[in-house]
């Protein structure tokens, strides 16, 4: 390393990326909160998460911001051109870097992998049950505003084949 600035700015930097993966579990957190409360049907949980989920990934982005600004202030003082060192990955700074922060970075590069890749498993089972969800509904509500030339689909309250057709949305719903 070649200046105690550099050094300075990667303790800075892990202490960023350290507040950075704590955000990320807790958006994880919340993402699985979200999943539960979706499968309960909590419409009003459902809401409390998006608005967390929604703060969080504020916060993240922001932190993100400042992330990129300290990459390229490291990167200067290591001698590596700002707009590369802007979007330079933690391992490749490591391996411009002495122990013990290569080791440091190092640590931290995977726990971030870990807990980001938390974060976009969460998000796909929490999309797919909010397509199937939105899929089944779809299909709901086609049977029963179908107008198929008469086709017997459903029952009357004495037991009869009727028509979807032949009913009110009102009759169909109670």
């Amino acid at each position: 390393m070649r200046t105690k600035s550099a050094s300075d700015n990667i303790a800075t930097l892990l202490t960023l990326l350290d507040r950075l993966e704590r955000r990320h579990g807790e958006l994880y957190g919340v993402i699985r909160d979200k999943i539960d409360r979706m499968r309960a049907s909590d419409v009003d949980g459902m809401r409390y998460c998006i608005e967390r989920e929604s703060e969080l990934v504020n916060e993240i982005t922001e932190q993100e911001g400042l992330r990129r600004q300290l990459m390229m202030r490291i990167g200067q003082e290591l001698g590596v051109a700002s707009h590369t060192a802007r979007a330079m990955n933690l391992r490749e700074l490591a391996r411009r870097v002495e122990e013990p922060r290569r080791g440091e970075l190092i640590e931290m590069a995977n726990r971030l992998r870990t807990t980001v890749a938390n974060v976009a498993q969460g998000n796909r089972v929490a999309g797919l049950i909010a397509r199937e969800t939105l899929r089944h509904f779809r299909h709901v509500f086609s049977a029963i505003t179908s107008t198929d030339g008469g086709r017997a689909d459903g029952y009357t309250q004495g037991g009869e084949r009727q028509s979807v057709s032949q009913r009110q949305l009102l009759d169909a719903v109670g």
